[in-house]
């Protein structure tokens, strides 16, 4: 099965670090900050050629504000380059689930949905931009697959009237899972 963009770096990212993914989980407490300061990281040293996407990296910015009109910022922006010089720019919430917090895990994601959903991102990338899309990533640890965690993100897409990128069937290991999921705003240099 082919992957997306975002399931590949962050498997890249995670897989050789599952357990300190699985410590760090264990320790009940955030740590989006580090997954997304590691996948830059990963993002830099592999991506100094064009990767399996035809994408070469360019820049990476976390808290970005990226939403017209308002001060919301994402996640983290990534911009790239395509074989043909077009610039391609990422805007990203990301969400990791930490132990016991299954239920704010997935309101929080919820929001994510939300805010790419209705984005309209800032004129200047609109503008300048040959591909533009929004991306929900979310990074789940399950040990033993009993937590329940499958079957509350496949409710989150129903509610939410979408379908997670490889129908959320995303692996790092056996107890640690990406979910993606992205809106397209420009293709071939034109809106969505």
């Amino acid at each position: 099965m082919a992957t997306d963009f975002y399931t590949q770096h962050v498997g890249a990212t995670l897989r050789p670090q599952a357990d300190k993914v699985r410590a760090i989980f264990d320790t009940a407490n955030g740590w989006e900050v580090w997954a997304q300061v590691e996948l830059a990281l990963q993002m830099r040293q592999t991506m100094q050629g064009y990767d399996q996407f035809g994408l070469q990296f360019g820049s990476f910015e976390r808290e970005r504000a990226m939403y017209e009109g308002s001060q919301q910022r994402c996640d983290f922006s990534s911009s790239f380059t395509d074989h043909n010089g077009h610039p391609h720019y990422h805007f990203v919430e990301l969400k990791c689930l930490s132990k016991g917090k299954l239920d704010y895990f997935v309101g929080e994601v919820k929001k994510d949905f939300q805010k790419v959903m209705g984005a309209d991102i800032r004129q200047s990338w609109a503008t300048n931009a040959w591909y533009a899309a929004g991306w929900v990533v979310a990074i789940t640890v399950d040990p033993g697959r009993r937590g329940g965690v499958d079957a509350r993100m496949q409710q989150l897409a129903q509610e939410m009237n979408i379908q997670w990128l490889n129908s959320g069937l995303t692996r790092i290991t056996d107890d640690i899972q990406v979910w993606t999921w992205t809106r397209q705003i420009v293709q071939n240099g034109q809106p969505v």
